[in-house]
């Protein structure tokens, strides 16, 4: 595959990721809200947020989805870096390179 598709490929498994979790995030924010709220007497949420919740409290779970979006996009660099397909960050050395920007 090239490599060009390759990134492209990412990229919308990214936005896709991010819009998913975010969409997670605010509903799952919403409902504990009106939970708290004593708008409503129960909700359903999705089973580790719910564990989450039960167990450690509001903000744990609110703070679940996105941290499982950062794990999912973390993981999709990786496999990349693994493909070879991108390179993963080298320490800098400070002696500047052909160009004169230290690398």
């Amino acid at each position: 595959m090239p490599l060009g598709l390759i990134i492209r490929q990412f990229w919308k498994q990214i936005i896709f990721f991010g819009g998913a979790f975010l969409v997670m995030t605010v509903m799952t924010v919403m409902d504990l809200n009106a939970l708290e709220a004593g708008e409503v007497e129960s909700i359903r949420l999705w089973a580790p947020i719910a564990s989450f919740y039960e167990r450690f409290g509001y903000w744990p779970a609110v703070l679940l989805p996105p941290v499982l979006g950062l794990v999912c996009a973390s993981i999709l660099c990786w496999s990349l870096m693994k493909r070879g397909t991108i390179a993963p960050p080298q320490p800098s050395t400070g002696e500047p390179n052909a160009d004169g920007n230290p690398h």
